[in-house]
């Protein structure tokens, strides 16, 4: 397992637990895989490694990519495809190396895995990445690695003028609403936007916070930025969603003032009667909001991951019974 944050949450699963550093500043915690590549369609267990490298698969490649009989990550920066790399070689228990090339007068690394069984499986349950695997992100720390190995790989950190979290993806709209319902997991919701490129995007305080908390980055430079950013002061303190709901159900009691609302949930008197008076919605609810209206009939997640990998059901089998499907 790549190491969390200082304050990230852990798995209780931490038995067999080695440490690995394979170089720079990375610092790998590893644990030895529990399921063989035979039986990858009916894993019964957590494989962090696995939903890592789905992230990572989710950041790397095109939207729509063509079946393939390898899977190959690439980028600028080495140490972020040797993550790629270590996880992969713990889950398929073989060796593999980062290997340097030039692409078109620019220097990268690659990495690539021939293995035919593994591609199309990761094909299939991602529907040529335009959906998200829920198949293997049964557990929250499933999700977590998930949401890590994209960021590792594709996301940016900015504490400057334009703060925030995100990341891009060409012709990846729909792809990035379903990682939306990934963040909501842990009760983050983004900005998405569909211009010349989809984008995905953490702008609020709280949503930083949790993210450093509860996903965190691998990458020493990564978590220095991160840091950076959440302790970043700003002029506004934005209000988050669960302040916004938690007024809503607050004014149910109609006998309440908006001063008494304001002392009971903790949120500023102005922003209660903006949001009781004037009918103004914060931005977090409304992406909130957007995310529900977004999703509406697409199959239940925990219903896909539970028919799938708990049922042994195939990954088309569960998604019909999870839901109608239409979307993917």
């Amino acid at each position: 397992m790549l190491k969390a944050s200082p304050t990230a949450s852990t798995s209780d699963n931490s038995q067999g637990v080695k440490q690995c550093s394979p170089g720079g500043n990375l610092n790998l915690l590893i644990s030895p895989s529990v399921q063989s590549q035979r039986e990858i369609k009916n894993a019964r267990v957590e494989d962090r490694e696995f939903a890592y490298i789905l992230g990572a698969w989710c950041a790397h490649t095109e939207v729509g990519t063509p079946n393939q009989n390898r899977l190959t990550f690439c980028g600028v920066e080495s140490d972020r495809v040797a993550l790629v790399a270590r996880c992969l070689e713990v889950y398929r228990e073989k060796p593999l190396d980062v290997i340097p090339v030039q692409v078109v007068q620019s220097s990268c690394a690659m990495t690539r895995v021939l293995d035919r069984g593994l591609a199309r499986h990761i094909h299939e349950v991602t529907a040529n990445n335009t959906r998200v695997p829920w198949e293997h992100l049964i557990t929250k720390e499933e999700r977590r690695m998930f949401l890590r190995g994209i960021f590792d790989q594709a996301g940016w950190v900015s504490s400057g003028e334009s703060a925030g979290i995100g990341f891009n993806k060409v012709l990846g709209y729909e792809l990035l609403v379903d990682v939306a319902r990934v963040s909501a997991c842990f009760g983050m919701y983004p900005l998405l936007s569909n211009h010349h490129m989809a984008q995905f995007r953490f702008l609020d305080r709280n949503d930083w916070e949790i993210f450093r908390t509860s996903i965190g980055l691998s990458l020493a430079r990564d978590e220095r930025v991160l840091e950076m950013l959440c302790a970043k002061e700003f002029k506004i303190n934005a209000t988050s969603l669960q302040d916004y709901l938690a007024v809503m159900r607050a004014s149910e009691d109609s006998t309440l003032s908006y001063s008494q609302l304001a002392a009971l949930t903790g949120v500023p008197a102005n922003s209660v009667r903006d949001w009781l008076k004037r009918g103004q919605v914060p931005r977090s609810a409304r992406r909130y909001y957007s995310l529900q209206e977004a999703t509406a009939g697409w199959p239940d997640p925990d219903s896909i991951g539970r028919l799938f990998r708990k049922e042994g059901l195939s990954s088309a089998e569960a998604r019909r019974l999870a839901g109608s499907g239409e979307h993917f």
